[in-house]
């Protein structure tokens, strides 16, 4: 059973989607679904599961475009009725973003070093995803550098910075995405503490009029 007041935020966003994704779509106010087989009955935590999953949902939908697609790309379960929409939403947004960052430099690179300075944020993003997803970086400096074609020598001096300036990107871009999530998971847990506080006074109440 989904228990959000048990996850944390980025998990939250993955179980919430796994159960979108494993749920036949669901009428909430029916105990039952049709079926070719006919009138099934729907179990009480399949219900509980979607309600509790569709709180998630609702909270990152409810952000821009662009931080929707980012937290699907990087926390939604990785199928590709989900991932690759999403990944195409980003990356188009990551895109024309650092395109305008280059127009604003007081140096406008050349068009062969601007390409190279968009695939080397591009690498910094899958990067940053994976690491927070697998507490790992799976692409070194040095497949970055041979697959966006950079000498070595130039990486520090022209590309680093450019890397670095991603990564911090897509770490304001999650504290973002992530914060309506977190909201939502914090109520869940206030909840369960006013149901608990209310049960032990009731409890207190009953023994009290034993006594």
């Amino acid at each position: 059973m989904l228990d959000l007041r048990r996850l944390n935020v980025r998990d939250a966003i993955c179980a919430a989607y796994g159960v979108q994704m494993k749920s036949k779509p669901l009428d909430l106010q029916e105990s039952t679904y049709q079926s070719t087989k006919g009138t099934k009955p729907i179990s009480n935590s399949l219900i509980a599961d979607g309600i509790e999953a569709g709180k998630v949902i609702a909270a990152v939908e409810s952000l821009p475009k662009h931080l929707r697609a980012w937290a699907v790309w990087a926390y939604a379960p990785r199928v590709p009725e989900w991932e690759l929409p999403a990944q195409g939403v980003f990356f188009q947004w990551f895109a024309d973003d650092v395109a305008i960052r280059l127009l604003e430099m007081e140096k406008v690179p050349r068009a062969g070093t601007a390409d190279r300075i968009r695939s080397v944020s591009a690498w910094a993003a899958l990067n940053w995803r994976d690491e927070k997803v697998s507490g790992k970086r799976p692409y070194s400096e040095a497949v970055i550098q041979k697959a966006c074609g950079i000498q070595r020598q130039n990486w520090k001096r022209d590309y680093l910075c450019w890397y670095e300036w991603a990564c911090g990107l897509c770490r304001g871009l999650d504290s973002e995405a992530l914060a309506p999530v977190s909201a939502v998971l914090t109520a869940e847990k206030a909840k369960a503490r006013a149901e608990y506080l209310a049960g032990r006074a009731g409890e207190y109440n009953y023994c009290a009029i034993a006594v």
